[in-house]
């Protein structure tokens, strides 16, 4: 488990190996820098330990709204089947829908209110709709990419910092360097995030639970 307290202190280190002015522990640039780098670096990449599946999360009768989880970001772009609808009888996926597709299917199949069983969602203005509205009690499970907030206290972790903590280190000491007016040598540093971010993407070794056994899974 590696701590905010941890990562700011790798950053601080290479800071000065690379000459560049000593950082003290108390330096809220070292602080900005990381979350920065968590905030973009979240936004920006689907891995195997940032991508959750939810619990059942009720859908709308009114609507066709699913309440979203407190910790969700944005929809999985990579992984199948990610709006599963079940109303305790029948258990299917639902197909994505652009918004142009979702509100002409809308109006092509009865109108905004046809209610029925849900064949298609739209994720937009943050929240999911289904349609058509389903009218009897039912459930979506979800798979999503999660949210971390900032690091605040030495202490705080996260799945980046435990899994990625390399990646947000490099990508905080790019940003010192830039703002420390030593663009080429942050350009650098800059690449080796990326270069460690596109390895968890590629290629990620998972054991299988049941088997027992390592298989590579392509993200």
């Amino acid at each position: 488990m590696t701590t905010f307290a941890s990562i700011k202190s790798s950053v601080r280190s290479v800071i000065q190996l690379e000459g560049s002015t000593a950082l003290t522990s108390t330096d809220g640039l070292v602080n900005l820098c990381v979350n920065e780098a968590l905030f973009e670096r979240q936004r920006n990449h689907e891995l195997t330990f940032n991508v959750t599946v939810s619990g059942a999360l009720t859908v709308s009768t009114s609507t066709g709204i699913i309440a979203l989880p407190s910790d969700f970001l944005s929809m999985t772009a990579n992984r199948s089947n990610p709006v599963l609808w079940t109303d305790g009888t029948n258990v299917y996926p639902l197909v994505k829908s652009n918004d142009a597709e979702f509100d002409a299917y809308k109006y092509r199949t009865g109108g905004a209110s046809q209610t029925g069983l849900p064949r298609v969602y739209n994720f937009r203005n943050g929240q999911i709709t289904l349609f058509p509205i389903p009218t009897t009690t039912s459930t979506v499970t979800l798979t999503y990419i999660k949210k971390y907030d900032n690091l605040v206290n030495d202490g705080d972790t996260n799945d980046w910092t435990n899994n990625a903590d390399v990646v947000l280190i490099n990508d905080a000491v790019a940003r010192v360097l830039v703002i420390r007016e030593l663009p080429q040598l942050g350009a650098v540093y800059k690449g080796k995030a990326d270069a460690l971010v596109a390895s968890l993407n590629n290629q990620y070794q998972m054991i299988d639970a049941t088997t027992g056994i390592y298989s590579e899974t392509i993200i």
